[in-house]
């Protein structure tokens, strides 16, 4: 049982690292967008 708990955090933990990175993806994405625009 305590394994499986552990392996539980370890996938949550995974799961946020992921949605983190994700995140500051997503606002680079946004930034480089903006500076090709406000360049035209």
């Amino acid at each position: 049982m305590q394994n499986n708990r552990f392996c539980n955090v370890l996938t949550d933990k995974k799961l946020s690292d992921t949605y983190d990175c994700e995140e500051y993806l997503r606002f680079y994405c946004l930034l480089f967008v903006y500076e090709i625009g406000c360049l035209h």
